[in-house]
């Protein structure tokens, strides 16, 4: 498939008329802070190219939005209005897609042959064609070709600035803003209110509201325009920092996989009616919390949707999500995106945890190669299938699991062993609390129901309070 990412500029726009015959999409990503005259230009585009311009856009909306939710602003990293409000929206729309060959058309001229190569580099698993620069055309060559066309440009472009990017770009400099200040008051007042009120700024040291009004021409500023490519193709300087943040990253990352890959996995969880074991949600998200925190990375995890199947048997409902999750590193703000799906199926009102539960663990094993030997041509039993048990012989097994007063059974003396092995990887300094355990309770052959079911939840709570870096406390059986 054969797509142009349309930026709503001049050279967009040529590049997408050159091969309009072989396009199969021209998608535009419309935010609330472009030119109004924006959309004008779009539908002029879309009549001359013959061709229905696709315009989607980010749940956020606005450059005010991203900064309000982000506490964010501008840096040498780049804008985080355009990784949200571009970026992560032409990420989403390549996952929508599945297992499709892309072709992107981009809309570089002849003079920016060096941020073609970069992007190439930086999106290797897709074909990327440059139809300006394989023509040798200029951004002065592109303008007169519209003109030909008969196609009023863009307002920004007659106003004096040099692209059509959203009105009070934050990645203006001080030429730039004071035009803003100038065409666009309003909109200088809003975003240096907003500077105030989370403490960053669009120009590094300088507040907006303390800009000086001669400083800066805006003539002798580089601003490239905002599209898709942005957020990759950031200048040399910028670009240089990017990758050396991003090894750091991946440096952190490939810790967190060495933690993940060193833990002993163990299945401590027995599904009865359909007789396996397997790796419970508790296990994953205590070893996944200690190798975060060793890795110095934090980890976030939203639902981008779900859809709810009824009546998929005759007692059960399915229903599917898809989730976004970041590794973020807290030092930079460098972040490396995960798009994954989960199902659950139920018969009550459980089948959207074990979606959010499954998915989870899913791509847990996945991305970092956990074993957990559940593979589907296996067909050995992990636990044996249960045999035909007498109405008598089921009264006594009621009696005594009701009794609480008698002997723990082999089932929770082995869940308490368990409970013992995780505190102690969790925390080593509780090592005498666990031989006085073994020591109380005559290497547990001597325990009574009730203070075993306690004692499993207690040490629980201490493992987790370990694992969540507070100290487990209680060195005392």
């Amino acid at each position: 498939m054969k797509v142009c990412w349309f930026s709503a500029g001049v050279s967009s726009f040529i590049a997408a008329y050159l091969v309009r015959d072989t396009l199969d999409k021209i998608i535009y990503c419309h935010i609330d802070n472009q030119h109004p005259d924006t959309l004008r230009f779009v539908k002029d585009c879309e009549k001359a190219l013959g061709i229905p311009i696709e315009i989607i856009q980010s749940k956020y909306k606005s450059v005010e939005n991203v900064i309000q939710a982000f506490q964010f602003v501008n840096s040498r990293y780049g804008a985080k209005c355009t990784d949200i409000l571009k970026k992560r929206v032409r990420k989403e729309w390549e996952y929508e897609q599945g297992r499709v060959e892309l072709t992107y058309v981009w809309g570089y001229d002849c003079t920016e042959k060096h941020r073609a190569e970069r992007i190439e580099e930086a999106d290797p698993d897709h074909i990327h064609e440059f139809p300006l620069i394989e023509r040798g055309l200029t951004k002065e060559d592109v303008h007169g070709m519209l003109k030909q066309l008969g196609i009023k440009r863009p307002a920004m472009y007659d106003l004096g600035y040099r692209n059509n990017n959203c009105v009070g770009c934050v990645k203006g400099g001080m030429g730039y803003w004071n035009k803003i200040r100038v065409d666009f008051p309003e909109v200088f007042e809003r975003r240096a209110k907003q500077e105030r009120e989370i403490g960053h700024t669009c120009i590094k040291g300088v507040y907006l509201d303390e800009l000086d009004p001669k400083r800066g021409r805006i003539e002798d500023e580089i601003m490239d325009d905002c599209s898709i490519a942005c957020q990759i193709n950031l200048n040399y300087e910028s670009e240089e920092i990017t990758m050396a943040t991003t090894k750091g990253l991946l440096q952190k990352i490939q810790i967190l996989q060495e933690e993940m890959a060193s833990h002993s996995w163990e299945k401590d969880g027995i599904n009865r009616h359909q007789s396996y074991k397997y790796v419970t949600e508790k296990q994953y998200k205590q070893v996944f919390k200690a190798a975060l925190r060793k890795a110095g990375l934090i980890w976030k995890m939203e639902t981008l949707s779900h859809e709810f199947i009824p009546a998929v048997s005759d007692k059960m409902h399915l229903v599917l999500c898809q989730f976004r999750g970041q590794l973020i590193d807290p030092d930079t703000g460098e972040r490396e995106e995960y798009l994954f799906s989960g199902s659950g199926a139920d018969n009550g009102d459980k089948a959207l945890y074990k979606a959010v539960t499954g998915g989870h663990k899913f791509f847990l094993a996945g991305n970092f190669n956990v074993a957990e030997d559940n593979d589907p041509e296996n067909d050995t039993d992990d636990v044996p299938k249960p045999v035909y048990t007498s109405p008598e012989k089921r009264e006594e097994v009621k009696e005594n699991l009701l009794d609480k007063d008698g002997v723990a059974t082999k089932m929770q003396i082995t869940s308490l062993k368990k409970a013992l092995k995780l505190l102690r990887e969790a925390d080593p300094s509780q090592e005498e609390f666990i031989a006085q355990i073994a020591e109380k309770t005559e290497n547990f052959t001597k325990i009574k129901k009730k203070a075993c079911e306690e004692l499993i939840l207690k040490i629980g709570e201490m493992t987790e309070a370990a694992a969540n870096g507070g100290g487990s406390e209680d060195k005392s059986a």
